[in-house]
This record gives structure tokens, C-alpha cells and sequence, in this order.
């Protein structure tokens, strides 16, 4: 995670030297806690693999390609616009979906995906892949295997959930 996260900021530094674009994508693999429950860890490790070739498969000498833990994966792609990346994601999420056979049984899996675009929606590393992972749940909310592109009011919308939540543990712990 911290070599990754060096080399995506590296990458940063080089597109603002070129005003280039630069898109994070933070990819959940859907339902894998099933997949590994079902067919062991042994299995859900080996999906991991198959999940994490496929994805390299798809970029280019530039890209850069990590996984941040369980069945997170980023992906940072300089040089890439929002229409750039859409036509990759179409790709992407086609070749991610193709069914492979883990311990004797063929699996399908889906993946949702958030985007946070530099230099607008964040300028460093950190406020990228956080505000790529709030879209990728916003993805996940509304249709797993979906991909979302970060935009303000879901940063909003988080933290006004997150007040709430706080206020209603907060009124059940003094209720008690």
C-alpha cells in the first residue's frame, strides 16, 4: 500500500508538471466475502489472483496497479480523462465479469468502481483515493457491479451521515 501510494503520488507530480489529467479508480470485487465463504480461503485467494492479472492485463506501461486490502484494488491512470475512462471502464468491467472456474466451480464476479479525477478532485494521493472510494460505494448503492464518478455532494452526503449515525448511537447510548 505505501509503495503504491508513493508511485501514484510520483505520477501526481508528473501530471501537474504536464497540466495532464490523472483518474483514480477504486474497484471492490461484489459479493467475495460469499465467494470465499462458500469456497474456502484457499479459493478466494485464487479469484484474487485471477482478478488482479486480469487488471493488469488492461494497462498500459504507465499505469499503476495495487491492492489496498481484502478485495480492494486501485487503479492509477495518468494522461486519462472522464470520457477516456469510461471507455476503459466499459472494457474493464467487461473482462472482470467473464466467468472463471475457481476450486471446480465457475464463479462470476462483478466489481464496483469509484473515480476521483485529478487535478479536480483532489491534488495529492490521499484526498484522491479517499474521495474514489466514496464513489465507489455511491456505485454500490446504486447497482452493484456500476461504476460512479465522485462528485462534491457525495462527500456532503457522507459526512451528513456520518453526523447522523453519531447522533443516533449517541440518543440510544443515553437512552439506556
Amino acid at each position: 500500500r505505501s509503495f503504491l501510494l508513493a508511485q501514484a503520488q510520483r505520477s501526481i507530480v508528473e501530471m501537474a508538471r504536464e497540466q495532464a489529467g490523472l483518474a483514480v479508480l477504486f474497484i471492490d470485487l461484489d459479493r467475495f466475502k460469499q465467494i470465499n465463504d462458500a469456497l474456502g480461503h484457499a479459493s478466494g485467494d485464487e479469484l484474487l489472483r485471477v482478478m488482479a492479472q486480469r487488471l493488469r492485463s488492461v494497462l498500459r506501461e504507465s499505469d499503476l496497479v495495487g491492492r489496498l486490502s481484502g478485495d480492494e484494488f486501485v487503479l492509477v491512470l495518468p494522461r486519462m480523462n472522464s470520457t477516456q475512462v469510461t471507455s476503459f471502464l466499459e472494457r474493464l468491467m467487461a473482462l472482470l465479469s467473464c466467468p472463471t472456474t475457481i476450486a471446480g466451480t465457475s464463479v462470476v464476479v462483478s466489481a464496483s468502481v469509484g473515480i476521483s479525477l485529478f487535478p479536480g478532485d483532489g491534488l495529492d494521493m490521499e484526498s484522491l483515493l479517499h474521495r474514489a472510494d466514496i464513489a465507489m460505494y455511491q456505485a454500490k448503492r446504486i447497482e452493484r457491479g456500476s461504476f460512479s464518478f465522485y462528485v462534491e455532494a457525495m462527500n456532503r452526503i457522507a459526512q451528513d451521515r456520518l453526523v447522523l449515525e453519531t447522533a443516533l448511537r449517541n440518543a440510544m447510548a443515553s437512552d439506556s
